[in-house]
């Protein structure tokens, strides 16, 4: 078998550096800062923190401090992202995001799960997306943070029916107005009989185009009804919190919503039927 090399960065990956390509691994011995692009094509241990960069690898992401800034950066690895904390960033795994103290503030997408157990770990904040599990010991706060956990589904499909939900709303926005539109222009011919000629090229053009959102509709909500009778035949995916999870957080299991009203604690979140319901997590 042969070996991968691993390339050292002493120090920070910076501005004064250039972006980074690299074939193997690389260890970097600070931090990569704001700004900055980083693609290998093994595993990248980084023993600082990761801000506002995109970083992507096709192995594991290492970090030993956090990934932070102020939500420019994306962190993507296809085997795996592990940090101390990840704070107002995007992260994207084809595998697991595992993260010691907390995440907060943050976009994250696991194909599988999103493991925040050990130290303070709290999910504030943000919305996770994961395969199969989230699990942490604490999601929300006190406070009633709004903090969305989505799981069952691969994140890709859950931004497919995200953006399905806002093409159909936008399409019948459009429709809505050009109704409006239409229902003008035929008052107005039925009064003086004729309309002008810009009005009615107007009127023909509107009828046009509305014919042609009323078909793509009906294909978007065919679409969108196909998606949810296939969601409501799985059965996988679940939210597990061993200490406490908060008002103000929205969990989506395969589209069952559930909005917690109450504080809980020790539960296992999974879906029956239409409905989130809550077991209690079992004692170890």
């Amino acid at each position: 078998m042969k070996a991968v090399p691993t390339e050292v960065i002493s120090g920070d990956i910076d501005r004064m550096s250039r972006d980074l390509t690299c074939e193997g691994s690389l260890k970097v011995e600070g931090s990569i800062r704001r700004g900055q692009r980083v693609r290998v094509s093994g595993d990248i241990l980084v023993e600082g923190e990761i801000e506002d960069a995109e970083v992507t690898a096709d192995g594991v992401i290492t970090v030993q401090g956090g990934i932070t800034g102020e939500g420019k950066g994306i962190v993507s690895a296809y085997g795996g992202v592990k940090a101390k904390y990840i704070n107002n960033q995007t992260v994207i795994s084809h595998s697991l995001v595992e993260v010691s103290e907390e995440i907060r503030n943050a976009t994250i997408k696991a194909d599988q799960r999103v493991i925040v157990t050990q130290g303070r770990g709290w999910i504030i904040g943000g919305t996770i997306s994961a395969g199969r599990e989230v699990r942490a010991r604490n999601i929300g706060s006190r406070y009633a943070t709004p903090t969305i956990i989505k799981v069952g589904l691969l994140p890709e499909v859950w931004d497919k029916l995200e953006g399905l939900k806002r093409k159909i709303s936008m399409k019948e926005r459009i429709r809505v107005q050009m109704g409006k539109e239409l229902t003008y222009l035929q008052k107005l011919k039925e009064q003086e009989g004729e309309l002008p000629p810009k009005k009615k090229d107007l009127l023909q053009e509107i009828e046009f185009l509305n014919g042609i959102y009323r078909d793509q509709l009906k294909e978007m909500r065919e679409e969108w009804e196909f998606l949810e009778n296939y969601l409501k035949e799985l059965t996988v995916g679940q939210v597990t919190v061993e200490e406490m999870v908060f008002p103000g957080v929205v969990i989506n299991i395969l589209n069952s919503l559930r909005k917690i009203a109450e504080a809980k604690t020790g539960v296992i979140f999974k879906k029956d039927k239409d409905e989130v319901i809550d077991l209690p997590l079992p004692q170890r």
